[in-house]
């Protein structure tokens, strides 16, 4: 409200003295007393009040995001920015979580990518949600949905039928120990063993491991043990009913994702999102809860 206060304050102030510029030359008999504009500044569109980042910003602390990731290795420099739309149903209710994105997609070498997805992926991406969440997803090609990919993440393995219970049960134990981080979990009933970090916000938040390469030595454990019969890499997984739309490149010198929202307009003008539109920081506020959702 102060910015507002301000900014009414300046334009009738330039306002009335253009006026009386315009009656001090008239009086004195200058001719281009009429040239002068007292005419105010074209108001900001709404949809870039929101969010408004600079593309040059955006690359940047997405790349940053990107070495940091992988253990500070990697150019991920030369890639694409792009942009597409979702929602995912929270409840019975009406609320929806607001998935629409900007993403940043780049070439990856196959030493940053997993035994068990390579050469299915060559591209990875840095997600910013603008419910105020942030991702890293391996993808398939640039024009691979984010939601396609897997997550660098978590690894899930399958134990074999006879695999020896106190030879798992002391590989888990040793995973534990080197790596204190990552989030271990033996599930004994069906036979599955996770190792997650936290990467993204996707993820699981009881892991304080910020890397792929932690991750993957431990995977590399399990690998060597000869225990497990299977390794698979985690996707994101979202809440049913959901719906996700075309993603488009995006050129703009300065981003404003609102001002590309077409087909979830409906469902922000009806308050159905639990969020109010921002990105993670330090590229905004993180998630920012919209007083009016569901009501």
């Amino acid at each position: 409200m102060l910015s507002r206060l301000r900014s009414t304050f300046f334009v009738r102030t330039s306002t009335s003295l253009a006026a009386f510029a315009a009656l001090a030359l008239s009086a004195c008999g200058d001719n281009h007393a009429a040239a002068i504009d007292a005419a105010p500044a074209t108001p900001t569109p709404r949809c870039q009040q929101s969010v408004a980042i600079p593309r040059a910003t955006f690359i940047t602390e997405s790349v940053s995001y990107l070495r940091t990731t992988f253990g500070g290795t990697g150019d991920f420099t030369g890639g694409t920015v792009r942009y597409s739309e979702m929602w995912v149903d929270l409840d019975d209710n009406g609320c929806k979580s607001d998935f629409s994105a900007l993403w940043y997609v780049a070439p990856i070498s196959n030493a940053q990518v997993p035994t068990e997805l390579r050469g299915k992926v060559d591209h990875v991406a840095a997600v910013w949600t603008l419910n105020g969440l942030r991702g890293v997803v391996y993808l398939a090609s640039p024009q691979t949905k984010w939601q396609a990919g897997s997550l660098p993440d978590e690894s899930i393995h399958v134990v074999r039928e006879n695999a020896s219970p106190a030879n798992v049960a002391a590989l888990v134990r040793n995973i534990q120990t080197a790596h204190p981080s990552l989030a271990v979990q033996w599930l004994d009933a069906i036979g599955v063993l996770t190792l997650t970090a936290r990467i993204s916000e996707f993820a699981d938040p009881t892991s304080t491991e910020p890397t792929w390469q932690v991750v993957e030595a431990a995977t590399q454990q399990v690998r060597a043990s000869n225990l497990f019969s299977s390794t698979e890499w985690s996707s994101v997984v979202f809440r049913l009913p959901n719906a996700d739309f075309p993603a488009i490149n995006v050129t703009d010198d300065v981003l404003y994702p609102e001002c590309l929202r077409v087909h979830t307009k409906s469902e922000q003008a009806a308050d159905a999102f639990t969020t109010l539109p921002s990105l993670r920081q330090p590229l905004g506020l993180g998630p920012v809860d919209n007083p009016n959702a569901c009501r």
